[in-house]
């Protein structure tokens, strides 16, 4: 039985290449090309290739025990995005004699002549760090510049002409203005 895996985290880049109505369509388009049909879709929507603990991935890790014979992924960010768990991954499927397909990094499992995967994942856990980075980066801007970065406490929502003001949405009246 022939499985495609997709996957798009909050933090992806919302672009139509990386869509998981994409996703599928590169991938059935390539297992097509290739005489082979997608049996049954495995999907990760909104959630991050960093942790392996997603409920579309574990269920098709569970199957590939029992009947999955090939994976079909778009490429190894989809996969996840820990570099040692990623290789760790390409080992547990060659130990059960499984084939996975890497449309994009042009990678076969049952080619292992691909020497560039440590750094293709590598890479890929690169790009995760440094958003994270970047992120940390302009919430202590914004914390430094005393610009309230929470939502509203419980009873209050932001002005709509001015977003540093708080206002109590009970119905009461009174404006505060978030100062630090």
């Amino acid at each position: 039985m022939n499985a495609g895996y997709v996957r798009l985290s909050r933090d992806d880049d919302k672009k139509n290449y990386v869509s998981i109505e994409n996703q599928k369509l590169i991938i059935s388009q390539y297992a097509a090309e290739h005489g082979a049909f997608i049996d049954c879709w495995y999907e990760d929507d909104g959630i991050s290739g960093y942790v392996f603990d997603r409920p579309g991935f574990k269920q098709m890790m569970a199957d590939l025990e029992k009947e999955i014979d090939t994976v079909y992924v778009k490429d190894f960010s989809r996969l996840g995005r820990h570099n040692a768990r990623v290789l760790l991954l390409l080992d547990e499927f060659k130990e059960q004699g499984k084939h996975l397909i890497v449309i994009d990094d042009h990678f076969d499992s049952l080619d292992s002549s691909d020497d560039t995967v440590g750094i293709k994942t590598w890479f890929n856990e690169r790009y995760v760090k440094d958003t994270s980075r970047k992120i940390r980066c302009a919430i202590s801007a914004r914390q430094k510049e005393g610009t309230l970065i929470t939502k509203p406490p419980f009873g209050y929502c932001r002005d709509e002409k001015d977003k540093s003001i708080i206002k109590n949405c009970t119905g009461r009246s009174g404006l505060c203005k978030v100062d630090f």
